[in-house]
């Protein structure tokens, strides 16, 4: 077994290589039960020849996301975590082996501009005059597929883009940028402690109608 990844063959994003998984995508299950309710027979469809594949990368000095649409080249999901004790984290999850014929949409994706650097920032919420502890950004759309007579993939579509985002800090006043929706602000205090303030937020993404055979 070989140590250490690649990030596969990832194009969203240039960074170090932290981790890599390549899986064969769920498959459906039809059961055959007889009169007394006990399963004789399965049959497994709805696979294909599609796969999983989920990449982790570091943003050092010389990273970038490279993302720019989600449903083009496979892409269902980019994920950005930061924090005051690491480098940012960015993880993409897309498919291969996907049918020739796309419908549904692509999802134009406006990335939070990340800085290569070991701190928390700002990822579409901010605080204000607080000092960001940790942040999130997640963009994602689901994958659906069309099968045929035999439950054979012949067909897909991304469907449903969403981005949500949180962030964690001490003091200030979480506020939105952008198109995203401030959801959700909390804050907490302790006899022993900083005050803490967190919140989240949420945006829909517009989708570009794509069809190709």
């Amino acid at each position: 077994m070989a140590f250490g990844t690649s990030g596969g063959s990832c194009s969203f994003v240039t960074g170090a290589p932290q981790s890599y998984n390549e899986g064969n995508y769920a498959k459906s299950r039809a059961d055959l039960t007889d009169e007394n309710g006990s399963v004789t027979e399965s049959t497994y469809y709805g696979a294909g020849n599609i796969k999983e594949h989920t990449a982790t990368f570091a943003l050092d000095c010389s990273g970038s996301i490279d993302a720019t649409a989600l449903g083009e080249d496979g892409l269902a999901e980019i994920s950005i975590s930061t924090s005051n004790g690491d480098w940012p984290q960015v993880t993409c999850k897309w498919y291969t082996g996907l049918p020739q014929c796309q419908s549904g949409c692509t999802f134009a994706l406006s990335v939070p501009s990340v800085e290569g650097k070991r701190k928390a920032q700002a990822l579409g919420l901010s605080a204000g005059n607080g000092k960001i502890q940790s942040s999130t950004w997640t963009a994602s759309a689901t994958l659906s597929l069309l099968l045929d007579g035999d439950g054979v993939p012949v067909a897909y579509a991304f469907t449903n883009g969403q981005v949500s985002a949180s962030v964690t800090a001490i003091g200030g006043t979480i506020t939105a940028s952008g198109n995203m929706t401030l959801t959700n602000t909390t804050t907490s205090e302790s006899n022993s402690g900083y005050a803490t303030v967190t919140g989240t937020g949420e945006m829909t993404l517009t989708g570009t109608a794509v069809t190709s055979a």
